[in-house]
């Protein structure tokens, strides 16, 4: 067993120990660090040969009395070293040297953690720690903005649609209108208590006046039918025969064709005028 060297006779239990009465040198409290690995541990990053690396002062190590356990007690003004990274300890106390080589080598052993920059924007950093408050490991979660949309068409229920004064950024608050805006996913029924489509001059290019209106609201075809998604009975155009009439206010979505039917109404106003002017005519 390796020789571990004190300073007052008697005060370490331990085979091949020896005594020496004075202050220890800085290289025999070099070696005693080295000889203390006796059961377990490896102490090669805490040995040292000069007093202002690791060791800075050490000023004994003593065992209590005899009607105790023996135990070895650290005492330091201070343990550390010129890399400040290492840090200090105040004292350290342990019952056996197997328990001061342990409690020494997990000062020293690496917690796996590796030197980054934990959370952001996106993500949260989870930090697990041990009963002893060392940090053992270290990561991110990312965080997903949003909410999970689903395609509803068949729920018989009033949906209402979500509102927000932001045109950028992320929103903060949102707000619906009860009664004034509503939605219904199985019959596709918008409910709104009115309904404004922009117009002003200003928005408008190539402003001509329409001609023969009262011969092409002839050509359109009034229908009566029945909504496969639902059953409910309706009434409007079929879009693909206004296409062939009035082809301009018949979208294409997806393979699917729709009428913008508000532009339909200048169509009747200038058809009106147009019997009115044939009524006048007659009655002449």
């Amino acid at each position: 067993m390796a020789t571990i060297i004190l300073r007052d006779a008697g005060s370490l239990t331990s085979p091949g120990s020896t005594a020496k009465g004075s202050p220890l040198t800085n290289l025999e409290v070099d070696n005693n660090f080295s000889n203390l690995n006796i059961t377990s541990g490896v102490l090669t990053n805490l040995t040292t040969t000069a007093q202002g690396n690791l060791v800075v002062a050490i000023n004994e190590l003593v065992t209590s009395n005899a009607t105790q356990n023996t135990r070895i007690t650290l005492v330091t003004t201070n343990l550390a070293t010129t890399n400040a990274n290492i840090g200090v300890l105040s004292g350290l106390t342990t019952s056996n040297t197997g328990n001061l080589v342990s409690a020494v080598n997990e000062l020293d052993a690496s917690s796996g953690v590796a030197a980054a920059t934990y959370g952001g924007a996106t993500q949260i950093p989870v930090v697990v720690v041990n009963a002893k408050g060392r940090i053992t490991s270290a990561g991110n979660t990312t965080v997903t903005f949003g909410t999970a949309i689903t395609d509803d068409t068949t729920t018989n229920a009033t949906r209402y649609l979500t509102l927000t004064n932001a045109t950028t950024g992320l929103i903060t608050t949102a707000n619906v209108s009860s009664s004034k805006l509503f939605f219904n996913p199985s019959t596709g029924l918008l409910t709104s208590t009115d309904y404004n489509s922009s117009s002003d001059i200003t928005l408008k290019d190539d402003i001509v006046d329409i001609k023969s209106a009262l011969d092409t609201i002839k050509q359109l075809q009034g229908k009566s039918f029945t909504w496969k998604d639902g059953g409910a009975k309706g009434y409007g155009l079929i879009a693909q025969e206004v296409e062939k009439i009035i082809p301009d206010i018949v979208t294409t979505n997806d393979g699917i064709k729709g009428i913008n039917y508000i532009n339909i109404i200048a169509f009747l106003i200038e058809a009106v005028k147009d019997l009115s002017s044939q009524i006048d005519q007659l009655k002449k």
